[in-house]
């Protein structure tokens, strides 16, 4: 069954309050989560051979990415007239959708489908309620990298959300 969108926004609201206690400023193996039993919390994990450099400089190049990825869903839903369906999600800007919504003005953005640093696709979730009359005035889809798990809904996810004001 697919998370909600407040599933993402629990699990975000968690890892900004667990992220500062796990700290920087010493050597430690990079964490990642498994989902618990109850499919809503995370329990860290450590993995080998990632040192906390190595999971910062991802981090950072996973979130140079995520602008990337936000500041084409802007152009996409300019030229679209509409943003890309959450089944169509990133991949609508690497290659022309053939199935409804269909953009306006379709260009690519990307030549091939952006990766984020671990090498997974990134996941395009759209808000449970958009307003379908004015679709370019409906809040923006959030795109989420899976991290370093793989897994999405876990801790280690990174958010465009995260990085706006």
């Amino acid at each position: 069954m697919p998370r909600s969108f407040s599933d993402f926004t629990l699990i975000r609201r968690i890892r900004r309050a667990v992220k500062p206690a796990l700290g920087t400023g010493f050597p430690y193996e990079a964490c990642r989560t498994v989902q618990s039993p109850s499919k809503r919390l995370g329990g860290i994990v450590a993995t080998v051979g990632t040192s906390a450099a190595d999971y910062a400089k991802k981090s950072a190049e996973t979130s140079n990415e995520l602008q990337s990825i936000n500041d084409a869903l802007t152009k996409y839903s300019e030229r679209a007239g509409h943003f890309s369906s959450e089944d169509q999600g990133i991949k609508a800007l690497a290659t022309e959708p053939t199935a409804a919504p269909l953009p306006k003005n379709w260009e690519a953005t990307f030549p091939t489908l952006p990766l984020d640093a671990w090498g997974h696709e990134f996941v395009c979730r759209l808000p449970e309620d958009p307003t379908p009359e004015d679709p370019l005035n409906r809040p923006k889809p959030e795109v989420i990298s899976m991290g370093l798990d793989g897994i999405i809904g876990t801790l280690d996810d990174q958010s465009i959300e995260e990085l706006l004001p």
